[in-house]
């Protein structure tokens, strides 16, 4: 795993934060509210997920 070995899990380190700060900027710059957005994301899977159906599959909530 990346924690096993400091020098892969320090560019893994480095890639997230480009990709966090990058979307930050993008949530910035179209006035969305990326906490808001995470927790309706959430709500929505939990729906489309739901544990007795979804637990152990790999399945589309369509194939449900």
């Amino acid at each position: 795993t990346a924690a096993a070995k400091p020098e892969l899990k320090q560019r893994v380190a480095e890639e997230c934060a480009d990709v966090f700060l990058y979307l930050l900027l993008i949530c910035e710059r179209t006035g969305i509210d990326l906490s808001q957005s995470a927790a309706d994301k959430i709500l929505q899977n939990e729906q489309n997920y739901p544990v007795k159906k979804s637990k152990g599959s790999a399945r589309k909530y369509t194939q449900l």
